[in-house]
């Protein structure tokens, strides 16, 4: 539901976001989540294969070394896995995944937040993000 010319748009009321949505907000296509009291948008392209993140999920991100011998949860933080080759990003779009080449990969995210039960996006955003396949 786009209501704005200013580049701030209403996309749905807060109880449309159960889990990982699609959304279009000036014309460019959105996965939006909520994550305990906060959203998160990012551009619905996975910059691995541009594919999309639909039937992705959201989990707990999941630090660890590079030998993997100590992991540690982040329950603050989220990550969306692409659902075709399973890689991960946070909710500002960097992948975190540990496969060669992945951490180079970017997503573009959007700031989001719940006004007065409403899930509003900044689509004002000019900043491009390596993996970016569209200008913002």
């Amino acid at each position: 539901m786009e209501t704005s010319t200013s580049g701030i748009i209403d996309i749905g009321a807060v109880e449309d976001f159960d889990g990982p949505t699609v959304v279009t907000a000036a014309g460019r296509e959105l996965m939006v989540y909520r994550w305990g009291d906060r959203f998160v948008a990012l551009r619905n392209r996975c910059p691995h294969q541009n594919l999309a993140f639909t039937g992705g999920r959201v989990f707990t991100l999941v630090r660890g070394s590079s030998n993997q011998s100590r992991m540690v949860a982040d329950a603050a933080e989220p990550v969306l896995v692409c659902p075709a080759h399973r890689y991960e990003f946070d909710s500002r779009g960097m992948c975190v995944t540990q496969q060669h080449g992945a951490k180079r990969l970017r997503v573009k995210s959007y700031p989001v937040q719940e006004v007065d039960g409403r899930v509003v996006v900044d689509m004002r955003s000019k900043t491009m993000r390596q993996g970016d396949g569209d200008a913002g």
